[in-house]
């Protein structure tokens, strides 16, 4: 899954359970988890508290990697832990 269509699910699914993602830094943990390995650990370097410069941040490193698609259900991992809270 690439990260611009985990951030569409990321987004559509938070609406559902606002209360996971109370405030900007908690949106961003929870997306950050959730990313593919390969895109997260260059991500964990940092503290991203913005969560459209962290989405932006993730389609950079994507995209720097050559990463393709992934295959659905891949880096999900943030969706399904809020869902299951």
């Amino acid at each position: 899954m690439s990260v611009t269509d985990y951030e569409i699910q990321f987004v559509r699914l938070s609406q559902y359970a606002p209360e996971l993602v109370p405030t900007e830094r908690d949106r961003c943990d929870r997306f950050r988890y959730g990313l593919v390995k390969e895109v997260k650990t260059y991500m964990l370097a940092y503290d991203y508290t913005d969560f459209d410069v962290l989405v932006a941040r993730a389609k950079d490193i994507e995209q720097s990697l050559g990463l393709p698609a992934l295959a659905s259900g891949v880096g999900t991992e943030g969706i399904h832990q809020c869902a299951a809270e």
